[in-house]
This record gives C-alpha cells, sequence and structure tokens, in this order.
C-alpha cells in the first residue's frame, strides 16, 4: 500500500511540474499580447500569416447569399468608428467602437462606446507542432484571420450580438462578432485586388491598410467582395 502511494505521489508530482511548465508557456505568450492596448502598437509588429492563401473550400459552398443568411442572423447591425482603442488576448481580439448608426437593433445604443470581440486576430504561438512546446523558439507571432483589423478613421458595416455574460463586464458594453470572415466591412476603403502572396514573409499591419480580406486567391477575393456588395446593397441602400 505505501509504494502504491509512493507511486501516486512521484506521478502526481511529475504531472504537476509538466503543467506548470505548459501554464509558464502560456502566461508567456499572454503576457506578450495582454501589453497591446492600441492599433497604433498593433500595427508595429512584425508577424506571418497562419492562414490558407489558397481557394481551399470555401468557394464551393459559400455563396454571398449563405453568408448573408448568416449575417442576417445577428441580432444588431449598425455603422460604427473604431477608436483605437484595443485589446488582444490569446485567440481573442477585442476592437472599441463608436456605434454610429443602428440599422437594426437597439437604437438606444447610437452614440455609445462598446467593445467588439472577434476570434484570432495576432496570436503568439507554436505553429510548428513538431517543435518542443517549452522551448520560446518554437514561438512566432502570426495573423490568423482573414479580415483585417479595424484601422481608427475608418466607417465599418458590423454585425454582431450582446454577450451573454453582460452583466458580468462591469461598465464595458461588450458584443460578440457573428463569425471570424463576414463580421465587419470597410465602408471607407475601395475595392482593390491586392492579394497576400507568401504567407512565411514577414508583415506589419501598419503596411497593410489597404488590405480588407487577407488571401492569395484571386477567386477568394472576388467572393469576399461579393458578399460586402450584397450586404452593404441589403442594410444601406436598400431599394
Amino acid at each position: 500500500m505505501f509504494r502504491r502511494n509512493a507511486i501516486i505521489s512521484v506521478v502526481i508530482i511529475i504531472l504537476t511540474v509538466i503543467l506548470g511548465q505548459i501554464a509558464k508557456a502560456n502566461l508567456l505568450v499572454d503576457n506578450k499580447i495582454l501589453k497591446i492596448k492600441t492599433v497604433d502598437e498593433l500595427n508595429k509588429l512584425v508577424f506571418q500569416f497562419d492562414l490558407s492563401l489558397d481557394d481551399y473550400i470555401y468557394p464551393n459552398y459559400y455563396t454571398p447569399e449563405k453568408a448573408l443568411e448568416a449575417n442576417d442572423r445577428a441580432e444588431i447591425i449598425a455603422v460604427v468608428s473604431p477608436t483605437g482603442r484595443i485589446e488582444q488576448y490569446h485567440w481573442l481580439l477585442r476592437q472599441e467602437v463608436v456605434i454610429n448608426k443602428v440599422v437594426r437593433g437597439d437604437k438606444s445604443l447610437e452614440g455609445m462606446t462598446a467593445k467588439l470581440d472577434v476570434s484570432n486576430g495576432l496570436v503568439y504561438y507554436n505553429i510548428d507542432e513538431k517543435r518542443d512546446p517549452f522551448d520560446p523558439r518554437g514561438f512566432n507571432l502570426y495573423y490568423t484571420n482573414t479580415v483585417n483589423i479595424m484601422q481608427p478613421g475608418n466607417e465599418y458595416l458590423a454585425f454582431f450580438n450582446r454577450m451573454p455574460l453582460q452583466d458580468y463586464a462591469e461598465d464595458d458594453i461588450i458584443f460578440n462578432c457573428i463569425s471570424t470572415e463576414y463580421s465587419y466591412f470597410n465602408l471607407s476603403l475601395p475595392e482593390n485586388d491586392l492579394l497576400i502572396t507568401d504567407a512565411t514573409a514577414n508583415y506589419k499591419l501598419e503596411d497593410l491598410k489597404e488590405y480588407e480580406y487577407f488571401t492569395g486567391s484571386k477567386r477568394m477575393l472576388d467572393l469576399w467582395y461579393d458578399v460586402k456588395e450584397a450586404a452593404v446593397k441589403k442594410y444601406l441602400d436598400p431599394q
């Protein structure tokens, strides 16, 4: 019995050490991200892309009509302006905006400052599963969204829902964007043909302000602009 308990104790100690190292690695990751509070800071960071630059699967089934079905389920549709303040967490980007006009939803929100949550953003992690997860040299900074961040000075058509735990958000008004890919459209930036040709190259967001959607596929870019055009026509320019 004593020997069995001793073995169990040793196993628990080993597991504790391993979990502690994992937690330490994650804290290293999060601490680097949590210090970022403004778009200006985010713009200057050097990163690579962790996303497919090819057609992959979306064009085979993701039509503008199907995308708008998802957008139409948003509780609130509004025209917003980013303030430049952000909170970049690990796998979550929170962007502060002023709600200029509510197209659909609670009109009392107009003029208020709120925060919009969207998945991913800039993430510091180990993309190579074969590397030692405890080796800091295995980590790099990656942008993992296909849509660019909201830049101050622009207006956006945004689609979002109330956060289920809003009552616990203290004085912050926080909403969840309806998706990663079609959460908002830049109303101030004209359509262009800019593509990302090399995901492994080093980039800065301050050099990519003319990009609204990140892809290496002209077909994907055209599809995304078709969705944007359909959304603007439906919600801002209805016939």
